[in-house]
């Protein structure tokens, strides 16, 4: 992919609202983790939990933060 097709899906209006969808989801994943969702019964499941939305607000943070040369295999 060129760069020039990179930045105009990135400002495609579908793009932009798969982006907002991502940075909602990553925001309930925080409210959750406030409110002591990720909670388990006991410590290791707690740790589990936990591990588990880290892993997905990184997965969210890595999307968000790509860049087309990440894309494209060039970096």
């Amino acid at each position: 992919m060129k760069e020039e097709e990179w930045q105009e899906w990135k400002v495609h209006p579908g793009t932009k609202e798969f982006f907002e969808h991502l940075k909602e989801v990553r925001e309930g994943l925080r409210e959750g983790w406030s409110r002591g969702q990720f909670t388990g019964e006991t410590g290791d499941k707690t740790l589990q939990m936990n591990a588990e939305a880290i892993g997905r607000v990184a997965m969210i943070d890595y999307l968000i933060d790509l860049d087309w040369r990440d894309f494209d295999g060039e970096a």
